[in-house]
């Protein structure tokens, strides 16, 4: 089910409904309900559409959205000339195409990006739909205040679909990188 903030406006109403309709997922009117009795209502999931960001809230009591996460501080690295274990392990230069299959917020992927630069090209593979679009959406809008770093995420071409079906279509020798990096379900 997709609603909007507490106190919406016009924008957010619009983008909710326009979302629910591109998603085929049911619109539901907020009327300052709280999450939570939302939640119950819903079949799934909830994603709640903000001024500044999309929230995706789970049936487990999961709250998601997108931040760059730990890709700000190792982009700071990176344009420093400091060496960045992926990038050094992945071996990606300039030009490369990198392929991550295990997207989630895309913080492998941002690093990716600032290293094949503008000739190079990252694609994130998202299975779960909704963490697709708030990924995708967050990439786009996110103000990170580094130029560098903001145009390498809005060059990501994020992808709702699952890695072994891609994978079978993908032609032989067409990524340079294809990457891996799955959530662990239990600490390590």
């Amino acid at each position: 089910m997709i609603t909007t903030s507490y106190r919406p406006s016009e924008y957010t109403i619009h983008t909710a409904q326009s979302l629910s309709v591109r998603l085929g997922d049911t619109y539901c009117s907020r009327n300052k309900q709280p999450i939570e009795k939302m939640l119950e209502r819903a079949a799934s999931d909830l994603l709640v559409i903000g001024k500044e960001r999309f929230e995706l809230y789970t049936k487990q009591g999961e709250k998601f959205f997108f931040h760059p996460n730990t890709a700000m501080f190792r982009a700071k690295r990176f344009l420093r000339g400091e060496a960045e274990p992926l990038l050094k392990a992945a071996g990606l230069r300039e030009g490369d195409s990198f392929l991550d299959c295990t997207l989630g917020l895309a913080s492998d992927a941002i690093l990716a990006s600032l290293a094949v630069g503008k000739s190079g090209q990252v694609i994130g593979l998202e299975k779960n739909k909704l963490v697709s679009l708030l990924v995708e959406t967050g990439l786009q809008t996110w103000e990170t205040g580094m130029e560098q770093l903001q145009t390498a995420m809005k060059r990501i071409q994020v992808k709702h679909a699952d890695c072994a079906d891609y994978l079978r279509e993908l032609p032989d020798s067409s990524v340079d990188v294809i990457y891996f990096d799955p959530m662990f379900h239990e600490p390590v």
